[in-house]
């Protein structure tokens, strides 16, 4: 497998488990009465707002750890810390560019299908919600998109 399968798989991995945990908490907090919850905007203003930056910090020190330990086990495997593998070629920007389009196109069906439960006359948890679940799927779809590129050669 190569780099950026790698780095690909463990973003997959790292963001179910971060999206999981974090939906769990707001849940637990939210069913214990911990926000204001007469305020519906201000509670999703809260929750995407705290949900952002928690990912990018997250994506950052997974980032530094992955390249970290990948140099560690390659001189283990007597292969050598190969920089090679982590310098961006045509290819590389290429598939991130698919990806980016990929991710376009998420953010902005979710949020098209997040305006028509308004237009259905839905509660304002459902909007949220169908905008935060289109955001998980933007991050995974996009990492699965990256692997399955890298996997065909583009």
């Amino acid at each position: 497998m190569s780099y950026q399968e790698q780095r690909s798989l463990t973003y997959l991995i790292t963001n179910i488990i971060l999206f999981t945990v974090y939906g769990l908490i707001i849940y637990n907090r939210y069913q214990a009465g911990q926000f204001d919850t007469d305020n519906l905007m201000r509670f999703w203003a809260i929750v995407i707002l705290l949900y952002i930056p928690i990912m990018i910090i997250a994506r950052i020190v997974v980032t530094i750890v992955f390249v970290i330990l990948h140099a560690i086990v390659s001189e283990v495997a007597g292969e050598g810390a190969d920089e090679v593998d982590m310098v961006s070629d045509e290819r590389d920007k290429l598939i991130e560019m698919k990806s980016s389009q990929i991710e376009l196109i998420l953010i902005g069906v979710g949020f098209v299908a997040a305006l028509v439960t308004q237009l259905f006359g839905l509660s304002v948890h459902a909007f949220f919600l169908t905008f935060v679940g289109f955001m998980f799927a933007n991050d995974v779809l996009s990492e699965i998109a990256n692997l399955r590129y890298y996997r065909r050669g583009f």
